[in-house]
């Protein structure tokens, strides 16, 4: 896609989706040269704290990776770049802005979507299971288990997939994640049920999935590690 392609598609985007996206055509500097990006901010209001949460993605128009980032306080907003998910055509880059936006939107604008019905590519909405499963046949050591879960009596639990390490596991720690893309979860939990640190975002794709996995596998590993090697001083 050329410039004016890529600037077009935000900008219908942007009109089709929130009347409060600002898109402006920028100018950024790579490696002493000036190309041109797309930019795309919105800043709302938050009544209950009065802060005023602010989104950022950027998005060149060379081959280069396009970033984005958000905070609850434009104001005072700390950029943390995030990598915006890849696109290849328009549809794959409206997917990709829908996917930002609402990110946004759930956790500083009080807003909850579903895009179950969404006719999208797998990439962007991974299957838990099937994903969990290649995963698990991949990992080198520790290794894993899966089982896949039903919604409980009650609704304290929504369906998904919880992995535990297949070896010795003295932190009991596991990991477990949400079929319900629709709000950023935790994923580690402890043998309470209780969730602990691990954190994945709303309308997650395939390759934060694995991100995801990754980090929690070698985070159980580092801790069951520690716990054995004080056992082993006593």
């Amino acid at each position: 896609m050329n410039t004016n392609m890529i600037n077009s598609i935000v900008t219908n985007w942007a009109s089709e989706t929130d009347g409060r996206l600002k898109v402006a055509l920028a100018w950024a500097s790579s490696n002493w040269e000036f190309r041109p990006q797309t930019q795309v901010t919105l800043q709302i209001r938050d009544e209950l704290t009065g802060n005023k949460p602010c989104l950022g993605i950027q998005i060149p128009h060379a081959r280069r990776t396009a970033f984005y980032f958000y905070g609850p306080n434009g104001d005072d907003l700390v950029e943390e770049d995030f990598h915006f998910p890849s696109f290849e055509d328009e549809a794959g880059l409206r997917i990709a802005l829908n996917i930002v936006y609402r990110r946004f939107m759930t956790e500083h604008g009080m807003q909850r979507f579903d895009d179950s019905a969404e006719k999208i590519p797998e990439f962007y909405r991974p299957n838990l299971v099937e994903k969990g499963e290649v995963w698990v046949l991949q990992k080198d050591s520790p290794k894993y288990s899966l089982r896949e879960l039903a919604p409980s009596t009650g609704g304290l639990r929504e369906s998904g997939i919880e992995l535990h390490p297949t070896g010795k596991n003295p932190s009991d720690l596991f990991i477990r994640i949400n079929n319900d893309r629709s709000q950023p979860q935790h994923y580690i939990y402890d043998k309470q049920g209780k969730f602990l640190n691990g954190h994945i975002p709303a309308f997650f794709t395939e390759s934060e999935l694995r991100g995801a996995l990754e980090y929690a596998s070698r985070h159980i590993d580092g801790v069951n590690k520690n716990i054995q090697k004080n056992k082993s001083k006593k």
